[in-house]
């Protein structure tokens, strides 16, 4: 599902996830803290495969990627922001109830 949120979101999904499957991309392997944009797309496709697989959890720490960009739609600057900015957000909402 999250490819087809890229297509529907993005451009290069095509190009982007055949240089991360090519030598000299990064593959699929990620470590959480970067922007989302920073992964490449198959990377943030695995971010949220491992959520949805580890049951979907609001405490599970890929949560505020999917929250907060995924489920954004095409708002982009929470796209651009750090895991641990997303956490602040997602915080912010939770005390307003809106999460």
């Amino acid at each position: 599902m999250t490819h087809v949120w890229q297509y529907r979101n993005d451009s290069g999904v095509m190009r982007s996830a055949i240089w991360a499957r090519s030598p000299f991309g990064a593959g699929y392997d990620y470590k959480l803290g970067k922007p989302w944009d920073d992964y490449n797309k198959e990377q943030q496709a695995h971010i949220v495969e491992d959520w949805y697989t580890n049951g979907r959890l609001k405490s599970d720490d890929r949560y505020p990627y999917v929250r907060l960009v995924i489920r954004s739609g095409r708002i982009d600057f929470p796209r651009t922001l750090t895991l641990d900015e997303l956490k602040r957000d997602l915080a912010d909402l939770r005390r307003r109830n809106l999460d």
